[in-house]
């Protein structure tokens, strides 16, 4: 069951999604193909050292925000599910 996000959850995702153009870009051309662009961005890495959006490269992550490239740690949705953003 889908629930409303709350104030503090939202401006999280903001910081998580918003200010890196390739981040947008991948998004936009997810939602441009077909793919729902939310559903695609919640099943995405979160980096454990910048808290961003991060994207799966060779059995790890790469953070295209702040560079890190490492070990995956958890998910979007379960970052947001499991309160870690706070």
């Amino acid at each position: 069951m889908a629930r409303e996000m709350t104030p503090q959850e939202a401006r999280w995702l903001q910081h998580a999604v918003g200010g890196d153009p390739i981040i947008g870009t991948y998004l936009r051309n997810q939602a441009m193909y077909g793919n729902d662009a939310m559903k695609t961005a919640m099943n995405q890495p979160v980096c454990p050292k910048c808290e961003r959006f991060a994207f799966y490269h060779q059995q790890g992550i790469a953070c295209p925000s702040c560079g890190y490239r490492g070990a995956a740690g958890h998910k979007l949705k379960i970052h947001l599910r499991e309160g870690h953003y706070k």
